[in-house]
């Protein structure tokens, strides 16, 4: 229940901030799917209760599925095309880099299994809920660090941001050319985009003031973003995507999720269940013949 709500999380959390990024910008989505991920981690931390620590791991769940998506396409907007792929695979290995440190930190807090602050009689913070703490600290801190980062200068220039898009792109030339005192900023006007999107700031077709804040109106653009992706210029590579994502998925995290199980069954029972009783605490199930080789169904049974 525990590993599923988290993954619910995460599957309305990419739809919903994936569409709602399209709308009020990468920037701002970012910084709020990565604060509601790091907030509901560290209340989970506190929960007293298995059902809210269920429900606040589903919120944390939502705040991860939006920050996904929405980070490769912040960064990916940063980069001219021929170091856009490169670039997302270095966003990539960070988060295997992620999991790695997420791992370590783990095997060196949670095993202790001491008691670290005695709250009440009933409610003791152990060393998992001081594991979760420590795993809300990367979403917050990033919540710091892109308060000051630009907003994507693709989104500005598609939602009619010209002058916006000037400043960002004045800065990051800056940046890059730090150091080089001859080096002018060689752009001096830009076009208007012939595909602007929707925006809070410039959807001219009703009353900027008050409509776009209403749900309505809210949910009616983001079906049509998403319409879009189904267009029969976009449809195949949509579906394609679509089944390699998931299958990814099925696979990767289906072995996340069982290997640790194995492992423990394994750590407890011995690796087989042909091992003597007073090892493993079992007796060899009916049908099995322990003097030929096991098939490896035993350990998905």
């Amino acid at each position: 229940i525990l590993s599923a709500a988290i993954f619910v999380g995460m599957l309305v959390g990419g739809y919903l901030w994936g569409s709602l990024a399209d709308i009020f910008g990468r920037r701002s989505i970012l910084i709020y799917s990565l604060l509601v991920n790091g907030l509901s981690a560290l209340l989970s931390a506190f929960s007293p209760y298995f059902w809210l620590f269920v429900i606040l791991r589903l919120f944390s769940g939502i705040g991860v599925g939006g920050s996904i998506p929405v980070v490769f396409t912040y960064v990916s907007e940063f980069q001219p095309a021929s170091r856009r792929g490169p670039m997302i695979g270095v966003v990539a290995a960070f988060w295997i880099a992620g999991n790695i440190l997420a791992a370590g930190v783990a095997w060196i807090v949670i095993p202790s299994g001491r008691p670290y602050l005695p709250i009440t009689d009933g409610f003791v913070f152990n060393s998992w809920r001081l594991f979760v703490v420590l795993c809300s600290i990367p979403s917050l801190s990033s919540v710091v660090i892109m308060s000051i980062l630009p907003e994507s200068p693709k989104f500005l220039y598609q939602s009619g941001q010209s002058e916006e898009v000037a400043r960002v792109l004045r800065k990051m030339f800056k940046w890059n050319h730090r150091g080089e005192k001859n080096k002018v900023y060689p752009v001096f006007s830009l076009q208007e985009s012939q595909c602007l999107i929707s925006s809070a700031r410039n959807n001219n077709s009703i009353d900027n003031n008050r409509c776009f804040y209403r749900i309505g109106n809210l949910i009616r653009e983001i079906f049509r973003s998403t319409s879009t992706l189904f267009h029969r210029l976009y449809r195949r590579h949509t579906y394609t995507m679509m089944i390699v994502i998931s299958t990814f998925s099925f696979g990767y995290y289906g072995l996340v999720l069982w290997l640790p199980e194995l492992y423990q069954r394994m750590r407890l029972y011995g690796g087989t269940p042909c091992e003597p009783p007073s090892l493993n605490g079992t007796m060899p199930p009916v049908g099995i013949n322990c003097t030929e080789p096991l098939s490896e169904q035993i350990f998905i049974d």
